[in-house]
């Protein structure tokens, strides 16, 4: 059994600010705001949600199925990932574009800064269970819209009574440019042609237990959940930075019916004043709702009963980047192996901790002994793996 993480798959450009940015801004002025931080230091890593999180469960011994696309720059990087035992069949590369770049400033307080550049994750729309399960176990379960996609109707939702809406027309607020490469259907003739080159392996709905929907294209995201429902894949939903991209109606949907819904406290308070709710009709929605609250630990959810995971206290905080992708690698993994909410929220708040000790989002590493021996001195409990 193993799992599909989707998402994005990026280079971030991390730097460090000696400074707080609360220095530099004056509160009276910002209407207008234009600044510049002369960093100590700068480095390049491999990043991007799915990457991460991906890394994070190989350390584990899992072997996780990526599902994103990435450009012509990504070779080492795919390199990589397989030295690590994940799986990168389902890796779309496209032509002419650059993997999605990010850069990051940190500041002395671990504020953050970012700014991003999507470059083939624009393409990522295009991505499609349909396309990676055997074709009987997938062409009955999806229906075609008018878009092409492949997704499930559905009727009124059962919170907030709220209507499907075309996704093709209306689901974002920010359109994705029409694909120029050879690596994105434009037409049928393009997409007969495109079948010929890239035909990549299927695999059986059975072997897959879950699917993670990490921060990445938003249309992604949207089509994943409703083929995930569609074909009874359990499924985490994480918006993260992408939630403003969605509009009422489709966030909502996309949440209904997940088996997690996760995200920090401020992502969290967003989607209750998108939804009007609070976090009593979130819960209803969904298995588990998961909150994290960096250095405060973490609440999780479930059904009326909610749990706090304590943190593990860093050895020395160099780089907080990356933490809340690692600690969602330790919530996946504890439900691939049916473990109870407080364990697999200790495992995923001592795998975040590893991650904010180094620099780099993918640099950390350790052996299951030692993990298991510092999962003993932070939580005084014996963890099998």
């Amino acid at each position: 059994m193993s799992v599909i993480i989707t998402g994005s798959l990026a280079f971030d450009h991390i730097m460090n600010f000696k400074g707080n940015f609360a220095d530099y801004i004056l509160p009276e002025k910002t209407h207008q705001i234009n600044l510049s931080f002369a960093v100590e230091t700068l480095r390049k890593e491999r990043g991007g949600c799915a990457g991460n999180i991906a890394y994070n469960l190989s350390l584990l011994d899992e072997k996780p199925i990526i599902l994103a696309t990435a450009g012509e720059d990504f070779s080492e990087y795919k390199k990589w990932l397989e030295s690590k035992r994940i799986d990168t069949r389902f890796i779309r590369l496209i032509h002419g574009e650059m993997t999605a770049l990010g850069f990051g400033i940190t500041d002395a307080a671990d504020n953050q800064i970012w700014g991003f550049y999507p470059g083939a994750m624009n393409f990522a729309k295009d991505l499609s269970l349909n396309d990676i399960f055997t074709k009987e176990e997938s062409k009955d379960n999806l229906v075609k819209s008018s878009s092409g996609f492949g997704l499930p109707r559905f009727g009124a939702s059962r919170f907030g009574g709220a209507k499907p809406s075309s996704f093709a027309n209306s689901a974002f607020k920010n359109e994705t440019p029409p694909a120029k490469t050879s690596g994105i259907f434009s037409s049928e003739e393009d997409k007969e042609e495109e079948e010929q080159e890239y035909k990549p392996p299927t695999l059986n709905r059975e072997e897959i237990k879950l699917l993670m929907i990490a921060p990445g294209n938003p249309q992604a995201m949207m089509r994943l959940a409703f083929e995930a429902k569609a074909l009874h894949l359990p499924y985490i939903f994480d918006p993260g930075m992408q939630i403003p991209q969605f509009n009422r109606d489709n966030l909502l949907k996309a949440i209904d019916g997940a088996k997690v819904l996760i995200g920090n406290d401020y992502e969290i308070a967003l989607i209750e004043e998108m939804l009007n709710a609070k976090k009593e009709h979130l819960i209803r929605l969904v298995e588990y709702l998961i909150i994290t609250q960096g250095g405060k630990g973490s609440l999780i959810f479930k059904e009326d009963k909610g749990v706090e995971i304590p943190p593990v206290i860093p050895k020395s905080v160099i780089d907080p980047t990356g933490a809340g992708d690692a600690y969602r690698a330790g919530i996946i993994y504890g439900l691939l192996n049916k473990m109870p909410v407080e364990k697999m929220g200790r495992i995923g708040s001592l795998l975040a901790t590893y991650t904010v000790e180094k620099y780099g989002t993918t640099t950390h590493e350790f052996k299951i002994i030692e993990f298991k021996k510092r999962f003993w001195e932070s939580f005084g409990e014996k963890l099998e793996l």
